[in-house]
């Protein structure tokens, strides 16, 4: 089960996870690669969960635009 102290630092440390492997030195490892990711989409929101925090917080997520 995913808590939400867990989703919300998958939704904002996978970038900083992201950027630390794209700029070490040398070839990128696909199991580095595969474990942040992997990592990052554990605790990753689901749609319905994204569409119910846009429904709440309207002034964070606009769900009405698309483009």
């Amino acid at each position: 089960m995913t808590l939400p102290d867990e989703r919300y630092r998958a939704l904002v440390d996978w970038p900083a996870q992201i950027r630390s492997i794209l700029l070490q030195p040398g070839p990128l490892r696909k199991r580095d690669v595969r474990r942040v990711i992997a990592a990052a989409l554990r605790h990753y929101p689901f749609a319905f969960e994204v569409k119910a925090l846009a429904k709440a917080r309207p002034d964070l997520l606009d769900a009405d635009k698309d483009d």
